[in-house]
């Protein structure tokens, strides 16, 4: 143990331990914070040869939420901290993160979770895509480095909390997921009225899915789960940001439609204000160094809109709990 440098666990549930994982384990290992133990959940025994800090635990095919959990019971530290199996942190992560519990208010701390520079072209468009102003829009801050803020969400690719908040909430609630990560952040503002801090210099770096398809499946789940929480828990789920890209949906929607019986009328204006709209979805596109990229996010900022647009109705008129 190194005096002055409480515990840290950080937790990384996984489905089986491949490129990514040694990854995420490596980034770990080279963090400054000198005291911490590293927690891997495969579904399988693995034979991976990992220092001493280092334990992998092995939880069967479950939810990353009861994964989590586990981890949790078997944690020592003082803190913890989540990361996604394909994300590692840059060294000052934890440095940068612990001191922010100070004072005894601040109840999870968070920040960006950038794409790695090397990443093939599919997968920096998805992150250009959602760091972009008018792909992310409020979220983009999630993708980028933004300004230090309180929130009222912080995604559990990227988390660092206390044990005593985990032993007063119990861990992650398994019947939501995705999703299990944003009821947390409820608990922890609603029932113990603690804050959470958004850093941008927490950082994480998070590998993304490709585009389109898996990219778009992420996006849906993303939307199905936001809806449902908006209509369940709208403590943190009922901001007008989440809402925009289902009002582009029926926009489109009421505009075809409208344009198709009433030309003379609205023909013009709807095509005036969709032509601005993929104005910037061109300009944003515009910013990559590279044609293709470009390319990519110019056509992933609509498909991301109305993908996450009807998926968040969909969640608006589900119950999703499972």
């Amino acid at each position: 143990m190194s005096t002055g440098f409480p515990l840290v666990s950080i937790i990384i549930p996984c489905k089986s331990i491949g490129r990514y994982e040694d990854e995420s384990v490596d980034g770990c290992l080279a963090l400054k914070w000198p005291n911490v133990e590293i927690l891997i959940l495969p579904d399988e025994e693995s034979k991976n040869s990992y220092p001493s800090n280092v334990r992998i635990i092995p939880t069967g095919k479950i939810k990353p939420a009861l994964k989590r959990n586990i981890g949790i019971k078997q944690a020592k530290g003082d803190y913890i901290a989540f990361l996604d199996s394909d994300a590692y942190p840059i060294p000052e992560w934890l440095d940068n993160a612990i001191p922010l519990f100070a004072g005894g208010k601040v109840g999870l701390v968070g920040g960006p979770s950038l794409t790695p520079p090397a990443d093939e072209l599919e997968r920096q468009a998805s992150g250009l895509i959602l760091a972009s102003k008018i792909g992310g829009g409020g979220l983009a801050n999630r993708y980028v480095a933004g300004k230090s803020m309180p929130v009222d969400d912080i995604p559990s690719s990227n988390m660092i909390t206390t044990k005593s908040v985990m032993e007063k909430l119990g861990g992650f609630n398994a019947d939501y997921w995705p999703g299990e990560d944003t009821y947390f952040c409820l608990q922890i503002k609603r029932d113990l009225g603690m804050e959470i801090l958004y850093s941008p210099q927490v950082v994480v770096y998070h590998h993304r899915r490709r585009v389109f398809r898996s990219h778009l499946q992420q996006i849906w789940g993303y939307g199905t789960h936001r809806g449902y929480f908006a209509k369940k828990f709208p403590y943190n789920s009922r901001r007008p940001t989440y809402f925009v890209p289902s009002l582009f949906v029926l926009f489109n929607a009421a505009g075809i439609m409208l344009s198709f019986f009433f030309p003379h009328i609205f023909l013009v204006p709807y095509l005036a204000i969709l032509g601005a709209y993929f104005v910037m979805c061109i300009a944003s596109g515009a910013k990559a160094n590279n044609a293709k990229l470009g390319l990519m996010v110019t056509i992933g900022i609509p498909l991301t809109h109305v993908v996450y647009g009807v998926g968040f109705l969909k969640g608006l008129t589900s119950d999703l709990k499972h």
